[in-house]
């Protein structure tokens, strides 16, 4: 996960180096993803998607080994 993360982190500036966490959820199972956020090692913030619906997406500061 932050392998493919850190890829778009190098390749692509804000915003567009972030992934909807409801993506990662499916490729990296709940538990993966929320042990990240927790941790402090994957950011995340809802973002407004019309009529009042809102989605969650995820991104890492920097590269992570």
């Amino acid at each position: 996960m932050f392998q493919e993360l850190s890829l778009l982190n190098e390749y692509f500036d804000q915003p567009y180096s972030v992934i909807y966490e409801e993506d990662l959820v499916e490729k990296y199972g709940r538990e993966n993803v929320s042990k990240a956020i927790h941790s402090g090692a994957l950011q995340h913030r809802w973002v407004p998607c019309g009529s009042g619906k809102r989605r969650c997406v995820c991104w890492v500061d920097g590269k992570i080994d």
